[in-house]
């Protein structure tokens, strides 16, 4: 990843290839908690943006894992995506959907989402 670096960040460049790298290092490591940690702290260490993106990822899938319909979970395991993560409405004035003409609109604000596009 260093050996890029340089060239990533003269081009103002998201480095697609790193973390993909990152995503299939993570995923395999989630199986086993202790090596988990230690992957995102070295992750961590070296880009703690990235580490917050890692983190949040690991998150999600575990959320899907969990949580989501037979579908969500063949996704979430894939390999093909990194999956980002809100954090929780402010206390007044969250995102809303609403019905709308076209079918749902989504109204008011959220806070940052890690990794998200």
């Amino acid at each position: 990843m260093q050996s890029r670096a340089v060239a990533l960040d003269q081009q103002a460049a998201f480095p697609a290839e790193e973390v993909q790298r990152l995503r299939r290092q993570v995923d395999a490591d989630a199986r086993d908690a202790g090596r988990l940690a230690g992957t995102l702290m070295a992750i961590g260490e070296g880009n703690l943006s990235v580490g917050r993106i890692m983190e949040a990822h690991v998150n999600a899938v575990q959320l899907m894992t969990l949580y989501g319909t037979e579908a969500q979970r063949h996704w979430a395991c894939s390999g093909d995506d990194v999956f980002a993560l809100w954090v929780t409405d402010p206390p007044a004035g969250g995102l809303r959907m609403r019905r709308c003409a076209d079918g749902i609109a989504l109204q008011g604000a959220k806070h940052f989402c890690s990794g998200a596009g």
